[in-house]
């Protein structure tokens, strides 16, 4: 029996998306001379100072941490939905290619969760493009994202945090959905632009935050080559959705 679960990296998907508009598209080195790139990252720009603090060596430097935006995932709930739960589901050698594939990449980017013996395995079954059995257990989750802002400067606070609010309601969500088939519900999002304050570090640095919800489907997938063919669906793992269907 072999195990793998298709699921999207939504902190790593929002970093990426997120970087690439402050740093690509706005280019924020023309907006303000002074700034040569907003530092988009999963880990609070806190922990570095924190960890200089207490004499630990960081693993980079805390000069040059600011602006900051900082992505944060606050917690999720399941979602009930027709077709969640089990489901005898098909693989093919396209789908083993599509594996192949989200093994190159960096780890915490990756669309699944498996290892490359379980890939090697589901090469080898689907060969001559056979369809294969899969068991597939399915799960709708609602998560809540925290995206924080830090500077020392509280005009360039307030410019990113305008940036960034209106870019998730935008723009945002059509590339999460084309990229990482991840949906940011545009209901959600709730802004806390000032009254965010930290004198902790020797500096006066000012934040905001805006928090939203996203929704997006993981499935646990049980192979065992020595099953019958099945018929019910066929699952397909591609890089514009970044996780796998039943159809």
């Amino acid at each position: 029996m072999k195990y793998l679960c298709v699921t999207p990296a939504v902190e790593e998907a929002l970093r990426r998306v997120i970087d690439r508009h402050f740093n690509e598209t706005v280019d924020i080195r023309t907006i303000f001379s002074n700034i040569e790139k907003i530092n988009v990252s999963l880990i609070h720009p806190f922990e570095y100072f924190f960890a200089r603090s207490q004499g630990a060596t960081p693993a980079q430097n805390a000069t040059g941490l600011f602006p900051s935006v900082t992505v944060i995932s606050e917690g999720d709930n399941p979602i009930e939905v027709a077709d969640a739960g089990r489901r005898e589901m098909r693989i093919s050698s396209d789908f083993a290619a599509s594996l192949e594939t989200e093994l190159k990449k960096k780890t915490d980017d990756r669309g699944v969760i498996c290892s490359p013996e379980t890939v090697a395995a589901i090469k080898e079954a689907t060969e001559g493009n056979q369809p294969v059995p899969v068991i597939g257990y399915q799960t709708h989750t609602t998560e809540r994202i925290s995206i924080e802002i830090w500077a020392d400067n509280n005009i360039v606070k307030n410019r990113l945090y305008s940036i960034l609010l209106s870019f998730l309601k935008g723009r945002a969500g059509e590339i999460l959905l084309a990229e990482e088939n991840v949906m940011i519900l545009p209901e959600s999002i709730v802004g806390n632009r000032s009254g965010n304050y930290n004198f902790d570090f020797g500096k006066t640095l000012f934040g905001g935050v805006v928090t939203f919800d996203v929704q997006y489907y993981t499935q646990e997938l049980y192979f065992d080559k020595d099953k019958k063919v099945l018929t019910e669906g066929t699952v397909s793992l591609s890089q514009n959705e970044g996780g796998c269907r039943g159809d």
